[in-house]
């Protein structure tokens, strides 16, 4: 289906096409500047799951404020259509960057980590917990390697009564960044978060996942079951107490790991990555 305008918004092109949401490049003529807009795609138009965490996510996004973290802007359902309109940012996908392989972005990494878990720290702060942390989910810019957290449709806070009003108890299935406490339905706080996050940072600095399992299934006994292996085994030019703080992050138990990502973040403020920082490819 084609779409041309929204109240003052228009659309520009589609941009990304996801399993649940679609996202296209707009302006709006009343703020007069480029935006983002957000939708289910076609089939999943009038799916009540769907349309209620697009709400949430921008009920979310009005109550948190943060440098690297997405603004959202207007949420609006007309017509048939259920639109959230949020900041445009003209970064690339996180995925992108690792695909070139890690010594093509290695140099990046150091403040990539940084403003990741800064971002997710904040996010937090507020009581809202993730739950779909995975590189999708981060945008960076390739001139300054700053980086945004871009999305958090699964969002919820720790209060189980909570998320059972706000219809977010489903799961994700992003099954190499899955939290075992997930996993398990256990009840999540921020803890589950930095296990998250620390497979992100495993990945981002080894150029390899922790758990490489073949099928969805294989990761989730991975992440129960099987021990975190040291990133600096894999990586030797990674530093000890990088590889350290990995591993306490991914502590099956969340008893073991930090108990909350501004630790981590601090953490990270005070030691380095890389026993020699990777340089910028010629």
């Amino acid at each position: 289906m084609g779409y041309s305008s929204a109240g003052s918004y228009q659309f520009i092109k589609c941009v990304c096409i996801g399993s649940m949401t679609q996202v296209w490049q707009g302006y709006s003529s009343l703020l007069e500047i480029p935006v983002a807009i957000k939708m289910p795609v076609e089939e999943l138009k009038h799916d009540h799951r769907v349309l209620t965490a697009l709400r949430r996510e921008y009920a979310i996004g009005r109550e948190i404020h943060h440098e690297k973290i997405v603004e959202m802007y207007d949420f609006i359902q007309e017509k048939g259509e259920t639109l959230l309109v949020m900041e445009w940012v003209p970064y690339q996908p996180l995925p992108d960057i690792l695909s070139g392989g890690l010594e093509s972005y290695g140099w990046r990494v150091p403040q990539m980590a940084n403003d990741m878990t800064e971002a997710v720290a904040c996010f937090n702060s507020y009581g809202w917990v993730h739950r779909d942390l995975s590189p999708d989910v981060f945008m960076v810019d390739p001139e300054t390697n700053k980086t945004r957290l871009m999305e958090f449709l699964f969002a919820q806070k720790p209060n189980r009564l909570w998320s059972r009003l706000l219809g977010s108890d489903e799961v994700p299935q992003r099954g190499r960044y899955l939290s075992p406490e997930q996993i398990r339905g256990e009840p999540q706080d921020q803890r589950a978060d930095i296990y998250s996050l620390a497979c992100i940072l495993f990945e981002m600095t080894t150029g390899v996942p922790p758990f490489a399992g073949e099928n969805f299934n294989q990761l989730v006994h991975q992440h129960l079951n099987v021990p975190v292996p040291s990133a600096d085994t894999i990586n030797r030019n990674l530093t000890q107490e990088f590889s350290k703080l990995l591993k306490q992050c991914m502590a099956k138990s969340p008893s073991e790991r930090p108990y909350s990502t501004h630790e981590v973040h601090n953490a990270l403020k005070e030691m380095k990555i890389f026993n020699k920082t990777p340089e910028k490819p010629k």
